[in-house]
């Protein structure tokens, strides 16, 4: 976990068999042992760290991959939201709606270990009225 200029964030590695993407073809019941696995992941390290995120925030996704090839970091949305929803469980997060998450930015992180995907999630606190 970092704490700097009302950031917060939390780094995740995620194996490849936990890797969902939006392009993916699963069958449901592999679909949702990955989901549950990334989310009790989230909310595990999440917990670990103490993770608080002041809402309302701006969200920064990084994404890390184990090659230097082209990527679209948005295919990587799935993954992502089960890792959010942890965070969610975790009470780290109050909810994932657009009242605590304005607005969602996506980057390239480094370039990661094979076998693996890095997900990197930066929490801006943002003081938005609603």
């Amino acid at each position: 976990m970092q704490k700097q200029y009302g950031r917060t964030g939390i780094s995740i590695s995620v194996p490849n068999d936990e890797w969902v993407t939006a392009n993916g073809r699963y069958h449901w019941a592999k679909k949702a042992k990955m989901t549950r696995a990334l989310r009790t992941r989230a909310k595990f390290l999440a917990k670990r760290d103490r993770l608080k995120v002041q809402v309302p925030t701006l969200l920064t996704v990084r994404v890390g991959y184990p090659t230097s090839a082209r990527a679209d970091m948005e295919n990587a949305h799935p993954t992502v939201k089960a890792l959010i929803d942890g965070l969610v469980d975790a009470g780290a997060l109050p909810d994932d709606s657009s009242r605590e998450i304005v607005s969602t930015t996506w980057e390239r992180g480094p370039k990661c270990d094979k076998g693996t995907h890095m997900v990197e999630l930066v929490f801006t606190s943002q003081d938005v009225p609603f």
